[in-house]
């Protein structure tokens, strides 16, 4: 018995001192937490950039030969994806959309473009004005929502037969041309007058039956369009499109009194587009760089 006793007790000591030395053995979980959280912080500063891009060879205003017209589409903070790939939309990857004369709500109806973005090339564009619409989409052909949105709105128009026949020993009777006129006479306009919409932003969705926003002015006199025909500088009123890409004046809405309150009647449920601008007194010069607005308007029941 005694004999028995004592193994029994040995074996009870060693249990308890192996349990306690293991019990005292440092712990290797806790480094792991502090491992998984740096590629998190890295990502969210990519994120933090937003994806831009600037247009060269075309701008707000330009007057163009009729024909093919080439433009440079500029990049920063995105690289560009073949838009056939259906993959998983990545931050700061995607393509270029790009319409001409063409609904910009509809990516059916735009021109794709994942490579060589630095000559892009406007196809057999006509005499007449035009509006370009680019912005940059993701690979499943969204629009990026912290990317900008570029118009351009320019003319395409043939040279007069005695454009070239100008010289300076024989005074030439071209600026005295009404086109002529309406172009010089805004041009210190272009430089200054801009303006800002409030109430109404990109993505918005509006719920009343009517939309309404402001537009404040800078450095341009609003003046009635059916008194006023005569190009003026620092004069002039407000386009805004709604659902087109036309730039005639009889597809715009006229606005020449109470910028601060603009309302757009009895808009239907779904996407819409409006592009404002600010133009000369005879409505053919476009004064500074023109504003798009995408939104979508879902009535309440």
């Amino acid at each position: 018995m005694n004999k028995r006793s004592s193994s029994l007790l040995l074996l009870v000591f060693i249990f308890i001192v192996f349990t306690g030395c293991t019990n005292s053995l440092p712990s290797t979980a806790s480094p792991q937490p502090s491992n998984s959280i740096a590629p998190q912080a890295t990502l969210q500063a990519d994120a933090a950039k937003p994806p831009s891009f600037e247009i060269e060879g075309l701008k707000n205003g330009d007057v163009v030969t009729p024909g093919n017209v080439q433009l440079q589409i500029i990049l920063s903070n995105f690289t560009l994806v073949d838009f056939k790939m259906n993959s998983e939309p990545q931050p700061g990857q995607g393509h270029i959309h790009y319409w001409l004369d063409s609904n910009p709500t509809d990516p059916n109806a735009a021109v794709q473009v994942s490579q060589d973005p630095t000559h892009v090339v406007l196809k057999n564009v006509k005499a007449g004005e035009h509006i370009l619409t680019v912005t940059l989409v993701g690979t499943d052909h969204k629009p990026l929502s912290n990317a900008p949105t570029e118009i351009i709105t320019f003319l395409a128009k043939r040279q007069s037969s005695g454009a070239g026949s100008n010289s300076p020993s024989s005074p030439s009777p071209t600026p005295k041309t009404k086109s002529s006129t309406t172009i010089n006479s805004n041009e210190a306009t272009t430089k200054n007058a801009s303006f800002q919409i409030s109430g109404l932003k990109n993505g918005d969705i509006v719920t009343s039956a009517d939309l309404k926003f402001k537009i404040k002015l800078n450095d341009l006199q609003l003046v009635n369009f059916n008194k006023e025909t005569v190009p003026v500088a620092g004069e002039g009123h407000i386009h805004i499109w709604v659902d087109t890409t036309s730039t005639e004046p009889k597809a715009a809405l006229m606005v020449y009194n109470d910028p601060d309150h603009i309302v757009i009647k009895r808009l239907k449920d779904g996407e819409h587009t409006i592009i404002v601008g600010l133009v000369s007194n005879d409505h053919t010069a476009i004064i500074g760089p023109r504003q798009s607005i995408k939104f979508t308007v879902k009535h309440s029941k």
